[in-house]
């Protein structure tokens, strides 16, 4: 949720006009994909998730 990042990340959150945060998850170091796209990602995803990961410190 995105209030759980206001002390660790507040950098990432913003609010819209009706006072709603929203995430812009390329500042925590995420990268969104579609379905399709997510699916014709290399074979190697399911032997090493981690690889494609970033954690948020």
């Amino acid at each position: 949720m995105a209030q759980d990042l206001t002390e660790s990340h507040p950098e990432a959150l913003s609010t819209d006009n009706f006072g709603f945060y929203k995430v812009d998850y390329g500042v925590l170091g995420l990268k969104m994909y579609t379905l399709e796209a997510w699916r014709s990602l290399p074979h190697e995803l399911e032997e090493d998730p981690q690889r494609y990961c970033t954690k948020v410190k």
